[in-house]
């Protein structure tokens, strides 16, 4: 019996194991059955997630692409709106949107935009089509629903235009006056010629629908034009909306009868954006494979859990240990060290994988710095073993410091990086350790360096504008004293030769070019204010004969450069068509270009000046204009800096030249306010070569033949002042002698007023119809210029609001001329005064 026993024992244990077993065998197949469910449910749902965010993503990017479309649209029609507002006329309405057209499809890098506008009942577009006005846009849904919007971008669904035949979608805005509406029609065949960021996966496709359930983009091989892709489409489209795509275990099996989990996104402006990805793809097949696996990993989790078991009691007292070392530190460390700083002694909680095999498990503390210092930059490692000494560390201790370190550069497997470390000790835990412990910070660190850099950077800029800034004063002062001493030793010379008519009328003439030189610097000085406090010039786009105004702006040198022996030619493409451009501005450009090259040119050196047509479209051409001579040339070194404001070159030049340094970045800013690009190349000894290339466009006839009848010589070519009575205000002494002694010469009655109050005493103290026309300074004491006329224009007599007044003042900007136009003034002339232009410009006003 009592051997009995212990095999019955023994038998009811290896049959409560059996049972165990089988129990266990038992669980563990459901355990995998259950795990493929979960492992296939899980796939599927992150392929929901994954496939929703990538729809979203779609559909982000979709609202982003017709938002810039809709920005694009608000300029537009903010330009409009303005150009509305003042009245400018059918004529500005189609050059703005033409001008648009080409910004635009620069911008965009394709043919996508197409703008046009109803307005005043009218189509206006940049691109005109035939029919435009037998077109019933009235009744088109882009207009009604832009009417409706009342100043909210609207968008059509896509549709076929019957004049193109072409699939797009169109945009429209409310503009302002009645019935005035904006619309840009967007070409679907180029809508995605820039596609989208995110990536899709493999064997997987994406539909874009409209709001009325039109296709308008896949990356299917077929195409938006295949009708069983179209077909798919809808079918596709109708699940999502019907509802049976919104579980993430369901699917759609396709024409080719794959079948496709399905993820979608609507877009605020109704347009649905759908992904499809096969589900073989999603689960990767190979079944047998992962039950295998899983089989596998259920047995290994079974071992492990009486592993655990068995150890763990054994492992409770250091997983206490080790929860303490959690509480104290994070998971943002790559190396975390308990350090005893009584015994010297080291523990490895976790370590870098290039020191782990090297410092073990624990050891002495100096053999954890020596091993430290391996890959510690050589620099530093001195500074840190002084820092984190075992002295050092029970100092820190005694104190009761709780963060000690600093940052390092060490040396990983992939190279040097940045680290942060730390001495933690909590006097509260009661132990005589610290832990240390090592976080990657490289890219923070280079971050605050970079910004460090910048700092550094920004403020050695700042001292070398200050430089620049002093050397261009300089130069200006020098250049200005220049034909300043000229004036002033001129006159005195003058005075001194009265009766000598051939002697002072020499001197008057010099005179004249100096104040013509002096006048040069300080317009030079005044563009580059602008330019630095980033206003754009103002440019007046007038029809040009480009070929006549390079002619005239060249011919300005020929003296010059045929009284220093040198050579001045011009080569015009007879075939230039007449551009709408600013020729004062390309004049500009001219001036400093050529009068370079005549000054740093030699004695029988050579100045070429060509105009050509580049290439050239129905409606736009690019013209260059190329200035070369064969002059002293520039170095290298100024070449790289030719274009920064206060540049001159200093390593070679001839003597007796003077300028600011302003002439280049001036023509740089204004080629580049007109669409252009500028080009130089040079060489010491040699010359250099300067080529201006700008996009313009071609002046149309009705264009051309208004500006010929607005040209000066319409209005009144043999005009007089003989008999005129003229109101001048002007506070400075001087220039009222000038203008009484010139005017008074052309036969004007002057009536002279020394401020704006007295002008308006002095106009209110005559009879109507008296004064013939107005000239008007505008910084005056008392009550300035504008003030003056808007105090005249309010005056009740019947002359109050029609009498001619013209600004004459030295404020020559575009805001300044903008002030007296707001203030009432007819015209605008500027000081120096050019007397032929003011007679011009009193022949304008009083004829009318």
């Amino acid at each position: 019996m009592n051997e009995t026993a212990p095999k019955q024992r023994s038998f009811l244990t290896s049959s409560l194991a059996i049972k165990i077993g089988a129990v266990l065998a038992i669980a563990l197949s459901l355990l995998i059955a259950w795990s493929i469910y979960l492992v296939r449910d899980k796939l599927l749902m992150n392929a929901d997630d994954m496939g929703s965010s990538l729809a979203a993503s779609y559909a982000a990017e979709e609202e982003n692409r017709t938002s810039m479309y809709s920005l694009l649209m608000s300029m537009v029609a903010s330009s409009l709106n303005h150009a509305l507002d003042n009245g400018e006329g059918t004529r500005a309405y189609a050059s703005l949107l033409e001008r648009y057209d080409t910004t635009i499809e620069d911008s965009l890098g394709a043919n996508i935009i197409d703008p046009y506008a109803v307005i005043d009942g009218h189509i206006i577009a940049a691109n005109p089509w035939e029919g435009d006005e037998s077109y019933d846009y009235a009744s088109t849904p882009w207009y009604t629903a832009a009417l409706e919007a009342d100043g909210c971008v609207t968008f059509t669904d896509a549709y076929t235009d019957a004049i193109t035949g072409k699939e797009l979608v169109t945009m429209s805005v409310k503009l302002n006056g009645e019935g005035n509406v904006l619309a840009f029609d967007i070409f679907l065949e180029n809508f995605h010629v820039h596609r989208n960021k995110a990536s899709l996966p493999q064997e997987s496709s994406y539909y874009l629908f409209d709001e009325s359930g039109a296709l308008i983009y896949t990356t299917s091989d077929a195409g938006v034009e295949d009708e069983q892709t179209v077909a798919w489409a809808n079918s596709l489209r109708t699940a999502v909306l019907d509802g049976q795509m919104e579980d993430h275990l369901s699917s759609i099996t396709d024409f080719d009868g794959v079948v496709n989990g399905v993820y979608y996104s609507q877009m605020s402006n109704g347009w649905l954006s759908v992904i499809t990805i096969p589900v073989k793809d999603i689960l990767q097949d190979g079944w047998d494979t992962a039950i295998v696996t899983l089989a596998v990993i259920c047995l290994a989790l079974f071992i492990l859990v009486i592993a655990i078991i068995i150890r763990g009691y054994l492992d409770s007292r250091k997983m206490q240990h080790t929860e303490d070392t959690l509480k104290i530190l994070g998971d943002t460390f790559y190396a975390i060290y308990r350090i005893d700083y009584n015994t010297g002694t080291y523990e490895t909680i976790k370590s870098s994988p290039d020191v782990s095999e090297g410092l073990g498990k624990s050891g002495t503390y100096s053999h954890m710095l020596s091993m430290i210092g391996n890959v510690v930059e050589k620099r530093t490692f001195d500074a840190f073993e002084q820092s984190f000494s075992l002295e050092n560390i029970r100092k820190l201790a005694a104190e009761g410091v709780e963060e000690f370190g600093g940052d390092y550069r060490r040396h990983f497997p992939d190279g040097y990086k940045w680290v942060s470390i730390r001495l933690i000790y909590n006097r509260d835990l009661g132990l005589n350790e610290v832990v240390m412990c090592f976080r990657e910070v490289d890219a923070e660190k280079r971050l605050q360096l970079q910004q460090q850099a910048l700092l550094e950077s920004a403020l050695d800029s700042a001292r070398q504008t200050v430089d620049k800034k002093s050397a261009f004063f300089s130069n200006v002062s020098h250049d200005m004293r220049t034909p300043l001493n000229a004036v002033i030793g001129l006159s005195s010379l003058a005075r001194t030769n009265l009766d000598d008519r051939e002697k002072t009328g020499d001197c008057l003439t010099k005179i004249e070019q100096a104040g013509s030189q002096l006048l040069t610097l300080v317009n030079d000085v005044l563009d580059m204010s602008r330019i630095e406090h980033g206003k754009e010039t103002e440019l007046a786009y007038v029809p040009t004969d480009l070929a006549q105004c390079v002619k005239d702006g060249t011919s300005l040198f020929e003296e010059a450069a045929e009284r220093d022996g040198k050579t001045l030619r011009v080569y015009v493409d007879e075939d230039m068509p007449f551009v709408m451009c600013d020729p004062a501005r390309i004049g500009q450009i001219l001036n400093n270009l050529v009068s370079n090259a005549v000054k740093y040119s030699l004695p029988g050196g050579t100045i070429d000046v060509a105009l050509d047509v580049v290439s050239r479209r129905p409606k736009m051409c690019k013209c260059r204009i190329v200035v070369s001579d064969t002059g002293i040339g520039m170095s290298q070194d100024f070449l790289e800096r030719i274009f920064e404001p206060f540049a001159r070159e200093t390593t070679f030049s001839p003597s007796k030249v003077s300028g600011t340094g302003l002439g280049m970045p001036i023509v740089k800013s204004l080629v580049q306010q007109m669409s252009g690009e500028i080009s130089v190349n040079s060489e010491l000894g040699k010359g250099s070569t300067f080529t201006v290339v700008l996009p313009l466009r071609i002046a149309e006839e009705e264009e051309l033949a208004d500006a010929q009848a607005d040209a000066p010589g319409h209005a009144a070519p043999d005009f007089s002042l003989e008999g005129k009575r003229l109101l001048v205000a002007e506070d400075n002494e001087i220039n009222m002698e000038i203008m009484q002694e010139i005017l008074g010469a052309m036969g004007a009655e002057i009536i002279p007023a020394m401020n704006g109050r007295e002008a308006v005493s002095a106009f209110e103290a005559t009879d109507p119809g008296y004064i013939d026309a107005i000239l008007m300074d505008m910084q005056m004491p008392e009550m300035d210029g504008c003030e003056a006329c808007r105090a005249i224009r309010a005056l009740e007599r019947p002359d109050a609001k029609t009498v001619p007044v013209i600004a004459v003042t030295a404020n020559a900007f575009a805001e300044d001329i903008a002030r007296t136009t707001e203030a009432g003034m007819n015209a605008h002339v500027s000081k120096p005064i050019d007397f032929n232009a003011l007679l011009s410009v009193l022949a304008k006003v009083c004829d009318k």
